[in-house]
């Protein structure tokens, strides 16, 4: 339902796959296919307080006043910097199934630019972009995990960008070395033939300028 979906604070962006899913729990038994996004803001900011007690109150709803938080029962921690430090931030991570327990094959989350444009898939979003996270929290209890909310991503809309830039291992080489240079004339080997494309996903059932309250 429309009305169960909020939306974060402006923060920076980071490690947003969004446009393509990601690996979660990469190499265990619970490995699967996920978007994210995750979320930083300053704890010295009014806003993101404000946001960290939303989001207490949500697992106090859901659990009741009694309830402690699993080792992962809230969906942000401070964030560890480069180096190992903690810092002033906390990162919040927002994830989203490409299907459903039951197999069924999931819509993406919505992504738009700050007019509301459909965000194109060619365009990846590089850390240090900011904007804003579309989400509706959900509860569970795990017997080995405790109790906890997690935030379901629904959508993102982007206000600044930072286009992400993928590194070129070739020009760790540097210049042009002596040696030997394609002259066009070699012998090829037959390219494999491609596999079938994998049918695209169903498109969001809702209106992104109804249902996504940006």
């Amino acid at each position: 339902m429309a009305s169960k979906v909020l939306v974060s604070p402006i923060g920076e962006l980071m490690w947003a796959k969004v446009l393509r899913p990601g690996i979660a729990n990469k190499g265990k038994p619970s490995e699967k296919e996920m978007w994210s996004v995750d979320l930083l803001l300053s704890k010295d900011d009014a806003e993101a307080q404000g946001f960290v007690k939303l989001l207490k109150e949500r697992f106090i709803e859901a659990h009741g006043t009694a309830a402690r938080p699993g080792p992962n029962g809230l969906p942000y921690r401070t964030f560890i910097d480069q180096n190992g430090d903690e810092t002033q931030l906390w990162v919040f991570r927002f994830g989203r199934n490409t299907i459903t327990s039951r197999g069924q094959e999931l819509a993406p989350p919505v992504v738009q630019d700050a007019a509301g444009n459909p965000w194109p898939k060619d365009v990846l979003i590089g850390n240090g972009s900011t904007g804003r996270v579309a989400f509706d929290p959900w509860h569970w209890t795990n017997p080995e995990g405790g109790k906890g909310i997690s935030c379901n991503l629904q959508g993102v809309r982007v206000l600044h960008l930072v286009e992400y830039q993928a590194p070129d291992p070739g020009a760790a080489f540097g210049e042009p070395e002596k040696g030997y240079v394609l002259t066009g004339n070699e012998a090829r080997t037959a390219e494999p033939a491609a596999a079938p494309a994998k049918p695209a996903a169903p498109a969001p059932a809702w209106d992104a300028d109804e249902e996504i309250p940006f």
